[in-house]
């Protein structure tokens, strides 16, 4: 918990330092007062991705980095083609087709198949929240699409959704723990504060390609870094009593497989991005 308020309270801290410095938020302010409106979901997503810090931090140590991002895969993959069907991105709608839910479902077996590499110490409930995790990290990339397009500016709305989700760390971290705050919260080591950049970082790309992408194909982009990542962080540094085995690594090119193939539906000899129910009728 400690290490999930750090990352978030750094993270905060780096994009309000780059809005002041930029003068995006003066911008930003004006494009509201001009007639620029938020929606509610725009903030209530964002604190739900605290859940994904909150997850992260906690299942990192007891299950390694690898296993925990198969099954973090599998939610992204389902969170990113729901937002993409409700048409929550700032980008055009994107109905489901063939090969995305054909790319969706091999993520998911890869989820299980990470799970049976794990021999010690398997946590499926730590995998099963970071699953639901998963789902809501499109759904918080959309959030900041949405702010960002509402805004014009990705710092202003980076800004925005990392102190709504900072806010829902701390008060979820109160409501688990009993040490007072600030004093073991300023304690964090330098991972912690590198970390909260790295997301910052993140969320900004995403903030700002979600539009072009979409949500699935941007989780599907963050997903093969995330993958091979994950496998490297396990090999130089593994959790204590975790080793790296045959189907950890088999379940990691699962993923990449995943990204492949849900990539193949436009251009270059490609499927084309045919809806489902359009799909059927072709093939009858």
């Amino acid at each position: 918990m400690y290490a999930a308020v750090a990352s978030q309270t750094v993270g905060l801290a780096a994009l309000t330092v780059a809005g002041v410095t930029t003068k995006a938020f003066v911008r930003a302010s004006q494009r509201l007062r001009a007639g620029g409106r938020l929606r509610w979901w725009h903030l209530a997503v964002s604190v739900i991705g605290a859940v994904n810090v909150v997850v992260s931090a906690a299942a990192a140590p007891k299950v390694g980095v690898a296993l925990l991002t198969v099954s973090l895969v599998g939610g992204q993959c389902t969170g990113g083609l729901l937002a993409d069907r409700l048409g929550l991105t700032p980008g055009a709608h994107r109905p489901l087709t063939l090969m995305r839910v054909v790319g969706a479902v091999i993520a998911l077996a890869s989820v299980g198949l990470g799970a049976l590499g794990a021999r010690s110490h398997l946590d499926t409930s730590l995998l099963g929240l970071a699953l639901l995790a998963g789902i809501a990290f499109p759904l918080t990339q959309a959030a900041a699409g949405q702010m960002t397009s509402v805004t014009g500016e990705p710092f202003a709305a980076g800004t925005i959704s990392f102190a709504m989700a900072a806010l829902g760390t701390v008060v979820f971290a109160l409501a688990v723990t009993s040490a007072p705050p600030p004093s073991r919260w300023l304690a964090a080591s330098p991972p912690e504060w590198v970390g909260g950049v790295i997301g910052a970082t993140t969320l900004m790309i995403a903030a700002v390609t979600i539009r072009i992408l979409g949500a699935f194909r941007l989780t599907l982009s963050i997903v093969a870094g995330q993958a091979i990542g994950g496998l490297a962080v396990d090999l130089v540094v593994p959790a204590r009593g975790e080793r790296i085995t045959v189907l950890t690594i088999v379940s990691v090119f699962v993923v990449l497989l995943a990204v492949w193939i849900s990539g193949m539906t436009r251009g270059g000899g490609a499927t084309p991005d045919i809806p489902l129910g359009e799909a059927s009728s072709q093939s009858n």
